[in-house]
C-alpha cells in the first residue's frame, strides 16, 4: 500500500508568525535511507514527532546531516507545533490529506469555498486507454510501490467527444450549461474525483455520480459537479467520475467488447470499494446516481450486476431503461465500419489494429461525420456511437425482466423534471427546428413522464423500496430563458449546490432552503437506502395508488408536496371516453390534431401501472393490448404497431392509439418482405388441413383407417407447427435486412427459422411415408410392395439422416442463430441444402412414378386409365415445386449474410411444397372433387340398357377379386341370379368395404345394379 499526500502549511491553520510558510527539510551528504524520508505536513506531524526525535539522533550520530534548512525558526516552529498538537490531532484524525490506496500516497487539498472539504481530483483508478488498450475493456492499475506518491490537485484527463453533430450555437449553449469551455479533450480519461469533509464520522456513506451527455459529451471537469457543496453540507464523500465516450467508448466493433463506457464505470466504483476507507468512506454504504444517459447507465447496472452490484443504492434522474432507443449490434457495426473506412482501414472484416495505430483525434474528427439514424422523435436526435444492445451489459427486454424481478433489488430512487423538453429546444433551436409545444408535451411524456412512472411500478411491484420525484423548480439563477421551466439537468444545481459559481448569479433564500432539502434527502438515502428517505428526508415510498409523487420545489415553494401521478400531466391533455375497450374509465388523448388517421382506435389501459404503449418516439416496451397481442419495442414488429404515445393517469397506463395490425410488412424506414411468407405459409395450411379433414371424414364414414391415415395426420400436425414457427420468425424480423434487426430480434428470428428447417424435414418424410403405405394397401403385387417397403426406408433413412445433420449443422448448436458466439464449427450450409433439394427431387418423382406403372397393367378401359394415371399424376405438383424450392436455394446462396431477407422466396417455395405434398397425398380420397375435375369418372348413366357382364346371387354380401398381373380387383355381388341392366358404373381406387381374406384394399370395380319388377311382380 502507498500513500496520497496533501500539502498544508502549518501557519495557513494557525495564523502564527513562526508557523507560517516554515517547513522542516532535511538535506544529505548520502542518500538517506527510504524509511528515514519524513513529511512533516500538519496533519501528520503528531505521529512523527517521537520518530523525528529519534530519527534525528540517529542521523546526527552517522553524519548524515549536514544541516536544518530552516535553523532556528523551523527548530521554533516543530516545538510550537507541538504545543497545539492536541487541538491539531482533534481536527485533522477523521482524514488526513495524505491518504494511503493501492495507488500509492495521493494528496489531495483543501477544497476552495469549502474549508472543511478536502479534494482529491484526477486520481486514475485504470491504465490509460490508450494504444493497445483503445477500444478496449478498463484494466486495472498494476501494484506500485509503497513510497509512489500522487498528487491530485487538479482535474485530470480530457474526454475523447465533441458531439458530432453540434451547430456553433449549440455548442455554445453546451459549453455554458456545464461550463467546460476550454477544458482538455484527450484518449487518456480514466480518473476520478473525490471530496470528503475532514471533520465528521469516519465511515461516511458514499455517493458517485455519472454524468450524462447522449453517451457523446460531458466531464467530471466542471464547476456543475463539483462535489464540495454536497460533502460539506452533509457528512457524505462525494465521487464523479470520468468514463470513456462516443466510438471511444461505444465503438461497436464486431465481434469486439461493447459498452467500454460502462465498463469504465464499474471499474471506477470497484477501486472506489476498495479505497474509499482511506476518504473516510463507507465502502458498504456506495450509492450510484446518474443523469439523463448516466441515469440509464445506473438503471442498466441493477440488471446488468444483478448477482454482484457491490452498491447498496440507486438514484437515476432524467433517464431510465424506458427513456431512449439504443444501438443495436449491427446499426452499431455499421458505424464503426463508416469510420474506419473514412480512415483507410476497411469497411470489413478485422479492422481493430489499424484503428488502435490511428491517431485518436482523426478518429474523432471521422465518428462527427458519421450520420445518426433515422430519428424516432422530432424532438431529438439519437447519437450513432452509443450505448449498445449486447445481452451482456444492456438488453434487448428490460420490461419483461423487470416484470419477472429479474434484477438486483437494491432501494431505488428516480426522478424528472417538469418541463425537461425547456433545455432540449435550445439544441433544436440551434439546428433550425421550431417544434410545435405539442410535440414537446409529448416528448416529455414519452421519455420522462411515462417512463419514470413505468420503471418506479415495476421497481414497486418487484419489492424494492422505491421513491420517486418530479421537480419544478424555476430559479432567477438557473433559468435558461423565461420559459425555460425545470429543465434538463436543472435539478443538479440543487443536489451540487453550484448553480451561483456555474450562472454568477446568488441563490434566494427559498431556493437555498430548498436545495438544502434535497441535498439532506441524498444523504439520508445514501446513509440508509431502505429506511432513511422516510425517517429523515419524511419523503413517503412510492405507491403508484396513493399520494407519495414528491413533487420538489412546486411554485418554487421549498416544501415537498405528496401527490398523485396524474398531477404531473400537461394542461395540453383532455379526457375522452375509451373506444372500443371494455373498461369504462377515463382515457386521457391528444388534442385533434395531433392525431393519426387510424385504422381502428382503441384505448390501452391496464391493470396496474406495469404496462407500456409502444409508440414512434420509440420509448414503449411490450405491452399487451386489448387484442390480446403484444407490442415490441424500437419498431413495427408485429402483430400491432402503434402511432400515438401512451400517458399515465391515476395509477395506469393510457393512451389513445392509432393501430394497425401487423403480418410483417415492415415500414419504409425497415422494409419487410416477410409478409409474402406469412401469408404464404396460413393459407397452405388451410388448404391442406381441409384436404386432411375431408379425407379423415370419408374415413370415418367408411370406418377404414390406415397408417396412411396417421401418417398424413402427422403431416399436418407438422405443417401447422411449420406455420407457426416460420410466422413467429417473421412477427421477430425475418423478412427485413439484418442490419435492419437488433441483436435480440435477429437471434429470436434466426432461432424460429432453425426450429422450422427441423420440423420441414420430418413433414416431408411423414408425407412421403403416408403415400407409399397408401400405395400399398391398393397395389398388393409382392414386387410393388418390395419396392415400396425399399423405397419408404431411402426415405426415411433420409428423413432421419437430414434431420440430425440439421441440428447440428453448427457446433455449438446455439451458433446457427446468435451470431455472437465467436468461432464456431459449421459445416458447408450451402452444400447441404442444394443436395437437399436435388436428392428431395428425385425421391418425388420415384414415387410419382410407381403407381402410374402399375396402373397401365389394369384391365379398364384407355380412357380410364388415363384417368387414373392423371390423378396419380397430380403429385408432379410437388416435383414442380421442388424443382423450384431447388432453385430459390441456389439463388439464395450467393447472399447469406443478409439471409433473413435473401431467404424469403426459398422459405416460401419451402411452405408450398410441404403443403401440396399433403394436399397430393388426400386427392385419391376426394372423390366428389376428382368426378367435378376428371368427368370421365363421373358415374355413366345410359338410357339404353344392356346386359351386365355378371350375374350377382341376390343373398351375397360378399366381392369377387380379380387378380390381373398382380393387381387385385373385385365385383361386388346383389342378391339373386337374375339377370340384371348395368344403369350405373363406376371405378374408384380406395375400397368401401374389405374382404375377409385380404390384407389389402385394393383397386374395386363396382358395378351398380338397378332392378326393375313389373306389375305382375316380375324382374326385368
Amino acid at each position: 500500500m502507498a500513500r496520497i499526500t496533501g500539502s498544508v502549511a502549518l501557519g495557513h491553520y494557525y495564523k502564527d508568525p513562526l508557523l507560517v510558510n516554515s517547513r522542516l527539510r532535511l538535506s544529505r551528504r548520502r542518500p538517506i535511507p527510504r524509511k528515514h524520508h519524513l513529511n512533516y505536513d500538519l496533519a501528520s506531524l503528531a505521529r512523527q514527532l517521537p520518530y523525528l526525535s529519534q530519527a534525528t539522533s540517529q542521523l546526527r550520530k552517522r553524519g548524515e546531516i549536514a544541516h536544518l534548512c530552516c535553523n532556528e525558526v523551523a527548530i521554533a516552529a516543530i516545538m510550537k507545533a507541538s504545543l497545539v498538537l492536541p487541538f491539531m490531532v482533534a481536527a485533522a484524525a477523521a482524514l488526513d490529506l495524505t491518504v494511503t490506496t493501492s495507488r500509492g500516497r495521493i494528496t489531495g487539498h483543501k477544497a476552495p469555498q469549502a474549508e472543511n472539504v478536502y479534494e482529491f481530483l484526477g486520481v486514475p483508478f485504470a491504465k490509460p486507454p490508450v494504444g493497445e488498450l483503445r477500444f478496449a475493456p478498463p484494466a486495472k492499475l498494476g501494484p506500485v510501490s509503497s513510497s509512489a506518491a500522487f498528487v491530485a490537485d487538479k482535474f485530470t484527463g480530457g474526454k475523447p467527444v465533441d458531439y458530432p453533430e453540434h451547430t456553433p450555437q449549440f455548442q455554445k449553449i453546451i459549453n455554458a450549461f456545464s461550463n467546460t469551455l476550454g477544458n482538455p479533450v484527450g484518449e487518456d480519461c480514466l480518473y476520478l474525483n473525490v471530496w470528503s469533509k475532514k471533520t465528521g464520522k469516519k465511515n461516511k456513506p458514499v455517493v458517485v455520480f455519472f454524468y450524462g451527455g447522449r453517451w457523446s459529451i460531458g466531464g467530471a471537469n466542471t464547476p456543475f459537479y463539483t462535489g464540495k457543496y454536497l460533502a460539506d453540507a452533509e457528512d457524505v464523500v462525494v465521487v464523479t467520475v470520468n468514463f470513456r465516450l462516443n466510438i471511444f467508448g461505444y465503438p461497436g466493433a464486431p465481434g469486439e467488447s461493447q459498452n467500454l463506457g460502462m465498463q469504465d464505470q464499474r471499474l471506477a466504483v470497484e477501486w472506489i470499494q476498495s479505497n474509499i476507507g482511506a476518504f473516510n468512506g463507507d465502502s458498504s454504504k456506495i450509492t450510484i446516481f446518474g443523469q439523463s444517459s448516466g441515469g440509464l447507465a445506473v438503471d442498466f447496472w441493477a440488471y446488468a450486476y444483478k448477482k454482484d452490484p457491490i452498491v447498496a443504492g440507486i438514484i437515476a434522474l432524467s433517464g431510465n431503461a424506458y427513456s431512449f432507443p439504443l444501438n443495436t449490434l449491427e446499426l452499431a457495426a455499421q458505424n464503426w465500419y463508416n469510420v474506419s473506412e473514412q480512415l483507410g482501414c476497411g469497411a470489413q472484416g478485422d479492422t481493430m489494429k489499424c484503428m488502435r495505430q490511428a491517431n485518436w483525434d482523426d478518429i474523432r474528427a471521422a465518428a462527427a461525420k458519421v450520420p445518426p439514424p433515422p430519428g424516432t422523435s422530432q424532438a431529438r436526435s439519437q447519437p450513432p456511437f452509443q450505448a449498445t444492445i449486447d445481452e451482456k451489459l444492456v438488453f434487448s427486454d428490460y420490461y419483461e425482466r423487470a416484470q419477472a424481478g429479474n434484477l438486483a433489488k437494491i432501494p431505488y430512487m428516480l426522478g424528472n423534471n417538469q418541463n425537461e423538453a425547456g433545455y432540449y429546444k435550445v439544441p433544436a433551436y440551434g439546428q433550425g427546428k421550431i417544434l410545435n409545444q405539442s410535440v414537446w408535451d409529448d416528448f416529455n411524456l414519452e421519455c420522462f413522464t411515462c417512463a419514470t412512472a413505468l420503471e418506479a411500478a415495476q421497481r414497486v411491484a418487484s419489492g424494492v423500496p422505491t421513491w420517486r420525484y418530479v421537480h419544478h423548480g424555476d430559479w432567477d439563477n438557473t433559468r435558461l430563458y423565461p420559459t425555460s421551466g425545470a429543465y434538463h439537468g436543472v435539478d443538479l444545481h440543487m443536489i451540487f449546490g453550484a448553480s451561483a459559481d456555474v450562472s454568477g448569479l446568488p441563490e434566494v433564500p427559498a431556493q437555498t432552503k430548498a436545495k438544502g432539502n434535497i441535498q439532506k434527502a441524498y444523504a439520508a438515502f445514501a446513509a440508509d437506502p431502505v429506511h432513511g428517505l422516510t425517517k429523515k428526508a419524511g419523503w413517503p415510498a412510492y405507491d403508484p395508488k396513493k399520494n407519495t409523487l414528491i413533487e420538489l420545489s412546486l411554485n418554487n415553494d421549498p416544501k415537498p408536496v405528496y401527490s398523485k401521478a396524474s398531477n404531473t400531466l400537461p394542461t395540453t391533455l383532455k379526457f375522452v371516453p375509451p373506444r372500443q375497450f371494455p373498461r369504462r374509465i377515463p382515457v386521457l388523448a391528444f388534442p385533434e390534431q395531433h392525431k393519426l388517421e387510424p385504422v381502428f382506435e382503441t384505448a390501452i389501459c391496464r391493470d396496474g401501472v406495469g404496462d407500456y404503449v409502444g409508440t414512434d418516439g420509440g420509448v414503449g416496451d411490450n405491452v399487451e393490448d386489448n387484442v390480446g397481442k403484444t407490442i415490441n419495442r424500437w419498431g413495427v414488429v408485429p402483430p400491432v404497431s402503434l402511432a400515438r404515445i401512451s400517458v399515465v393517469f391515476e395509477g395506469r397506463w393510457l393512451a389513445v392509439a392509432t393501430m394497425t395490425i401487423n403480418y410483417g410488412q415492415g415500414t419504409p424506414e425497415r422494409p419487410s418482405k416477410g409478409y409474402v411468407l406469412f401469408i404464404t405459409a396460413t393459407v397452405m395450411v388451410i388448404v391442406s388441413g381441409s384436404f386432411v379433414m375431408a379425407r379423415m371424414g370419408q374415413r370415418y364414414k367408411s370406418q377404414l383407417f390406415g397408417w396412411d391415415d396417421y401418417t398424413i395426420a402427422f403431416s399436418l400436425f407438422c405443417s401447422i407447427i411449420l406455420t407457426v414457427t416460420i410466422n413467429i420468425a417473421v412477427l421477430n424480423g425475418y423478412g427485413m435486412h439484418v442490419k435492419a434487426l437488433s441483436h435480440e430480434e435477429l437471434t429470436t428470428a434466426l432461432g424460429w427459422f432453425y426450429g422450422s428447417q427441423i420440423i420441414y424435414k420430418v413433414l416431408l418424410g411423414a408425407t412421403k411415408s403416408s403415400l407409399l403405405l397408401f400405395y400399398m394397401r391398393i397395389f398388393v403385387g409382392k414386387r410393388f410392395q418390395m419396392m415400396c417397403w425399399a423405397c419408404m426406408a431411402v426415405v426415411i433413412a433420409w428423413s432421419v439422416g437430414s434431420t440430425f445433420a440439421t441440428i447440428f449443422q453448427c457446433i455449438p448448436v446455439a451458433a446457427f442463430w446468435d451470431k455472437s458466439i465467436k468461432d464456431p464449427k459449421c459445416t458447408d450450409t450451402d452444400a447441404f441444402w442444394v443436395a437437399y433439394a436435388v436428392i428431395n427431387i428425385i425421391t418425388d418423382f420415384i414415387i410419382l412414378l410407381l403407381p402410374i406403372w402399375e396402373i397401365r397393367k389394369l384391365q379398364l378401359p384407355l380412357a380410364q386409365k388415363i384417368s387414373l394415371m392423371g390423378i396419380f399424376a397430380l403429385g408432379g405438383f410437388v416435383c414442380a415445386t421442388s424443382i423450384i424450392r431447388t432453385n430459390a436455394v441456389a439463388a439464395s446462396v450467393a447472399n447469406k449474410k443478409d439471409s433473413t431477407w435473401t431467404f424469403i422466396p426459398r422459405s416460401t417455395w419451402t411452405l408450398v411444397e410441404a403443403n401440396v405434398g399433403i394436399i397430393c397425398a388426400c386427392l385419391p380420397m376426394m372423390r366428389g372433387l376428382l368426378a367435378t375435375c376428371m368427368p370421365c369418372l363421373e358415374r355413366r348413366k345410359s338410357t339404353n340398357e344392356r346386359p351386365s357382364r355378371y350375374t350377382y346371387p341376390l343373398d351375397s354380401g360378399s366381392h369377387t377379386w380379380v387378380r390381373s398381373d398382380g393387381v387385385v380387383m373385385s365385383s361386388a355381388r346383389g342378391a339373386g341370379t337374375k339377370k340384371q341392366v348395368n344403369d350405373s358404373e363406376e371405378e374408384i381406387f380406395a375400397m368401401e368395404g374389405r374382404p375377409r381374406f385380404a390384407k389389402q384394399d385394393g383397386i374395386v370395380k363396382q358395378t351398380d345394379v338397378r332392378m326393375e319388377v313389373d306389375e305382375r311382380g316380375q324382374q326385368r
